[in-house]
């Protein structure tokens, strides 16, 4: 009798082991801190692919494979944000047309309303996200357009002339539907220095005046030294508000856009954080990072809850008072060389190509609410799968997208 319910134990302990995911999905090592709902291989091979940043509209989401190995075309897949299941993907025009698209840091890419604005092989391109369909595609006849920015549907790039030192830039706008190009501002290299505009943050004024501020990253090569100058113009005026000129000590900067924030300019230099006036161009403060990598070359800004969030470089990751620049709460563990930082529901998300970990931080006290490797690094196939893309959220279904360089994948945020 004893046996037989020993036995029976036996098997009812084996009955309650969960169903194995399928082969395609592979096994975490350990439980994620989120419930990884579905995963789409980035490819049928096993190569490493670079992925554009993911972008979500309307129940979709947007994201794309690349061979990193081999250059091949870019592919784009839109699909149904729930169910991961197909609604379009491009087709090989489009693809050899856009083998080397933006998905590097910085260079900027944005959904307005219908239309996803990015760069291929350095020049604008805008899709009708409805049905894949690409509604421009600008080729730039005398240089290129390393990065674009934008405000509402208005596109801005910035037109280098040269190669690299650049004697000549423009920053140029354009609706983005349109994709006819204004000139807005154009400078020339003074004293041997390699021009290197970068696209504007933009604001409407009391005056209904579209202002836009941007900066002039510069450099010379012998003897090397870097200079940034800081701009404020009135496109609606065609006038300079002001220029801060040589802003930073170091004569470096990140190549994000500046931040408006109530009448103020938020401005990341090598090592300090800028706080300028809007109007006026006068630095109210500045806040210096001195700790072992605090550069802040890496990452954009946001500002939640009254808060200025600023990743450095390391580890680091600070919240600052907006209007003094004084320390609310930092993290000193948070992982390095971040991606794009996306704010949804009190938390803070991002991918660390240091430790190849998704972090997840309260905006609250800075408090690191999770941190997760990929579910794949298991696997033979996808051992140094890292998340080092930046995320979408879906505010519906309160969802995370992302990639590991194997796969895009899904995982459900806790409510």
């Amino acid at each position: 009798m004893t046996a037989y319910i020993l036995q029976c134990l036996i098997l009812l302990l084996y009955g309650c082991k969960g169903e194995e995911l399928p082969t395609e999905y592979p096994v975490a090592k350990e439980v994620t801190p989120i419930p990884l709902l579905w995963q789409i291989p980035l490819n049928e091979d096993t190569i490493f692919r670079y992925s554009i940043p993911a972008e979500y509209f309307n129940n979709g989401i947007l994201f794309s494979e690349q061979n990193n190995a081999s250059n091949l075309p870019m592919h784009f897949r839109y699909i149904n944000s729930e169910t991961g299941e197909l609604i379009w993907e491009t087709n090989s025009a489009f693809e050899v047309d856009c083998d080397n698209p933006a998905y590097i840091f910085g260079t900027g890419s944005y959904v307005y309303h219908n239309y996803y604005a990015t760069l291929c092989n350095s020049d604008p391109r805008v899709v009708d996200l409805s049905s894949g369909t690409t509604l421009w595609h600008y080729e730039c006849p005398k240089g290129r357009m390393p990065n674009i920015s934008h405000f509402k549907n208005i596109l801005f790039c910035v037109q280098l002339t040269g190669f690299n030192p650049y004697y000549s830039g423009s920053i140029v706008k354009t609706e983005i539907n349109s994709g006819v190009w204004d000139t807005i501002f154009t400078i020339d290299t003074v004293d041997e220095f390699s021009v290197g505009l970068y696209p504007p943050v933009a604001e409407i004024n009391a005056n209904n005046d579209t202002l836009i501020y941007f900066q002039n990253r510069q450099y010379r090569v012998l003897p090397y030294v870097g200079k940034i100058d800081l701009y404020g113009y009135n496109i609606t005026a065609d006038s300079l508000i002001w220029k801060v000129e040589d802003i930073d000590p170091q004569g470096n900067s990140s190549v994000f856009p500046p931040y408006i924030y109530e009448d103020k300019l938020y401005f990341k230099g090598a090592f300090t954080m800028f706080c300028l006036d809007t109007k006026t161009g006068n630095i109210l403060w500045e806040k210096q990072f001195t700790g072992f990598g605090e550069d802040l070359l890496y990452g954009n800004i946001i500002i939640e809850d009254n808060k200025l969030i600023v990743k450095t470089s390391y580890e680091s990751i600070y919240a600052l008072d907006p209007n003094t620049g004084n320390v609310i709460w930092e993290n000193e563990k948070s992982g390095a060389t971040p991606t794009d930082m996306v704010y949804s529901e009190g938390v803070i998300y991002y991918g660390s190509s240091g430790d190849g970990k998704l972090h997840a931080i309260d905006i609250n006290d800075g408090k690191q609410l999770w941190e997760m490797e990929s579910p794949n690094r298991n696997a033979d196939i996808s051992s140094n799968a890292i998340f080092n893309r930046p995320v979408a959220i879906d505010p519906i279904l309160n969802r995370l997208y992302t990639s590991d360089g194997y796969y895009f994948i899904c995982f459900q945020l806790k409510n």
